[in-house]
């Protein structure tokens, strides 16, 4: 009689066991509350908790906003996940709060599993009520005067954007700077080296500037114009740098009446007075002078430059010596 007990013990024991771990693989949805009242704007935190079969694709619930009915959601943690079997346990805590006050619900947290045979599964979690209360008013004291605004304490993220507004200033200062700091380097240095550098004589200058003009071959091309204001400008440069005289600013008459106070040599007064207006005439009144005319103003130039060029040292010594 003992054993048939014993045996029928074992049996309903296994047959709990079977029914228990039957109903807790079956799809559900809870949701979990840590107060049921709370301030209003105070936390609320809140943990659902779904179990659903590991081959369906759950499709609920999904928080794609900010807001739970009358809630805001504060924060959303990440779903932690637990395989048990051939089910799955889903738990995700999120942080409420209210600024409405009263009883306020959080609707049935509706759980759908769309299995792979396309039929979807529904369940939902039981609604939880919430009360949010508002600050106790003591009504007996009556009203009272406004009070001035609470001021929090200072930190140094109060100072941030001024600290941010000042290095940005700083950087701009250090980088103009630095720029004026280079430039004036480079200005120094150019200022240098023009310096130790000693000036081109007129003749070498001049005589530089006629062979370029003799290379370029303007007057052969029909250019009249172009070649004797590039005449007449050498010609002035060499003139006002030889004898010190305003030369590129006068006009032909002012320059031969400058002249007549240096040591111009004489015979070249008339001839050079000529070459000028010669020039003169092609660059205002438009004139064609013979071709002829092109390259002994050239000549006339080349042959002024050099005969007037002044004697270096050597030169002098070797002038006394003969």
């Amino acid at each position: 009689m003992m054993k048939i007990k014993i045996c029928a013990l074992y049996f309903w024991g296994i047959l709990f066991v079977f029914y228990t771990n039957t109903q807790a693989q079956q799809l559900s949805a809870t949701l979990q509350i840590d107060t049921n009242a709370i301030l209003v704007g105070a936390p609320l935190t809140i943990s659902v908790k779904t179990i659903f079969p590991k081959e369906g694709k759950i499709l609920q619930p999904q928080w794609n906003s900010n807001q739970l009915d009358t809630f805001e959601i504060l924060q959303k943690q990440q779903p932690e996940q637990q395989m048990r079997g051939d089910w799955i346990t889903l738990t995700q805590k999120l942080q409420l709060t209210a600024w409405d006050t009263g009883f306020l619900v959080i609707s049935p947290i509706p759980l759908e599993v769309l299995m792979p045979n396309n039929d979807t599964l529904r369940t939902q979690s039981k609604p939880a009520l919430i009360q949010v209360r508002t600050f106790a008013i003591d009504t007996t004291k009556g009203i009272q005067p406004i009070t001035d605004p609470y001021k929090l304490p200072l930190t140094w993220r109060d100072y941030q954007y001024y600290l941010y507004y000042f290095l940005g200033v700083l950087a701009v200062v250090a980088m103009l700077f630095l720029a004026w700091w280079i430039w004036r380097k480079y200005y120094q240095k150019q200022q240098a080296i023009k310096q130790d550098a000693p000036p081109v004589p007129p003749n070498e200058e001049a005589l530089t500037a006629l062979q370029k003009l003799r290379s370029d071959q303007l007057w052969q091309q029909g250019l009249l114009k172009e070649y004797y204001s590039r005449l007449s400008e050498i010609t002035r440069r060499y003139i006002e740098r030889r004898y010190n005289t305003n030369a590129l600013e006068s006009t032909t008459s002012e320059i031969m009446s400058d002249l007549e106070k240096t040591d111009f040599p004489q015979e070249y007064i008339t001839p050079l007075r000529n070459n000028l207006y010669q020039s003169d005439m092609v660059k205002f009144a438009k004139a064609s002078p013979p071709t002829e005319n092109h390259a002994q103003a050239f000549d006339f130039v080349q042959d002024l430059v050099e005969k007037t060029t002044p004697l270096t040292e050597k030169e002098e010594n070797d002038e006394e010596i003969k």
